[in-house]
């Protein structure tokens, strides 16, 4: 008789370790739970694209007309007192579009902070917004406000500049999915529009936690913002979110809708996703000369400011290289791209810019900088990036 021998007791496996904490990128979960790609996201996201790229096709005219406007008072205002007349509209057209090729040739760029990126290897393979960093180790989605962003603010700002408001929610929705073929807008924005956002702040917290109030909501649908360096800039478009930036891939610049300021700016204005108001497609960037309203020390914002169209025509039709703003006044020279799609590394980024450069005017220590380049040098390389450092 053969007697099996015994099972000798194992000794427990060590813990693995946790993962980096990291400014725009997902936080390692709690638990068994595992962020995966949600097909039907992808799905939302195109059909919220299509469907808007349409809308805004048909108001091509309306939009280019206003920015037309926009534009000759611009020239007006840079001719002497004494030759100031009317500009005639071939030459506008002409100058138009001079500055529209060169909006659409601008690099795409993502801001952060190398200091938090690369301090410690980076071990992520795709960038994620706010709203799937929010999704907790139990499936729920809490927003929580940040440095750069105060959570129900930002949340409300990015519904209304997302949805016309033609688009209003059907009052009941039969089903969290979809159905075969193109959905109509409401049901669209059932899946994409966090609803009233509910305080859940647990007792005693400092730190405002927010649920959504739309059941059917999926954080996955929401955009992933980058902006326009339409300027040139030497550390990207949004130095408010640090000196080091990405730069996507051109090809995702078509399918990218597109706003003059920082949205929260446009949010604040009154001005929605409505045809001829906020957004602006690819194929018509130029149209972004018609954004731009800056808030005045009255709070009027029925003012027009021309900083953004001088910018962008100094820059667009001068060829002129623009030096980077100071952070607390960003947000009125940007051009913001909202992205609706996953944003993979490897897939989606040309190269990436580093920068010493602190946001009070420091630099960064020089042993922690070399830390830091040797991290994103292993990192450029598992994602196939080309990298590249500033002063």
């Amino acid at each position: 008789m053969v007697v099996a021998p015994p099972v000798l007791p194992q000794a427990p496996l060590p813990p693995l370790p946790q993962r980096p904490t990291l400014p725009g990128l997902p936080q390692m979960p709690k638990g068994a739970w595992v962020a995966a790609r949600n097909p039907s996201a992808h799905i939302v996201q195109e059909q919220y694209v299509d469907t808007r790229l349409e809308e805004m096709e048909l108001n091509r005219e309306p939009a280019m007309k206003e920015a037309l406007g926009v534009l000759e008072k611009l020239l007006l205002k840079k001719l002497p007192p004494n030759k100031k007349q009317k500009i005639p509209t071939k030459e506008l057209i002409r100058i138009y579009k001079a500055i529209q090729l060169n909006l659409q040739s601008a690099e795409l760029t993502i801001n952060f902070l190398c200091e938090t990126w690369f301090t410690n290897p980076n071990p992520y393979d795709t960038y994620t917004q706010m709203y799937q960093r929010a999704v907790t180790g139990w499936g729920q989605m809490v927003l929580k406000d940040t440095p750069q962003n105060q959570a129900d603010a930002r949340a409300i700002a990015d519904n209304h500049i997302t949805f016309p408001t033609s688009w209003q929610r059907a009052k009941t929705v039969a089903q969290r999915g979809l159905m075969p073929g193109r959905q109509s807008p409401q049901r669209i924005q059932a899946q994409m529009d966090t609803g009233a956002l509910v305080d859940a702040t647990p007792h005693g917290d400092n730190l405002t936690s927010w649920l959504a109030g739309n059941k059917h909501f999926n954080p996955n649908t929401k955009q992933v913002f980058l902006a326009l360096n339409y300027g040139r800039r030497p550390h990207g478009s949004a130095i408010n979110y640090g000196y080091s930036y990405f730069v996507a891939k051109s090809a995702l610049k078509p399918r990218c809708i597109y706003y003059g300021q920082d949205t929260f700016l446009s949010a604040d204005s009154g001005r929605g996703a409505e045809a001829g108001q906020l957004q602006v497609p690819f194929s018509n960037l130029g149209a972004i000369l018609k954004a731009g309203i800056l808030k005045s020390e009255a709070d009027n914002w029925h003012v027009r400011d021309l900083s953004l169209q001088t910018e962008i025509y100094d820059s667009c039709y001068e060829g002129k290289t623009l030096e980077d703003r100071p952070s607390n006044m960003n947000k009125y020279y940007l051009s913001e791209a909202h992205h609706f799609g996953d944003f993979s590394f490897r897939e989606h980024v040309d190269y990436m810019v580093i920068s010493p450069k602190l946001k009070d005017d420091g630099r960064l220590d020089r042993d922690l900088w070399v830390k830091i380049v040797a991290n994103a040098k292993e990192f450029c390389k598992r994602n196939s990036i080309k990298l590249y450092q500033t002063e």
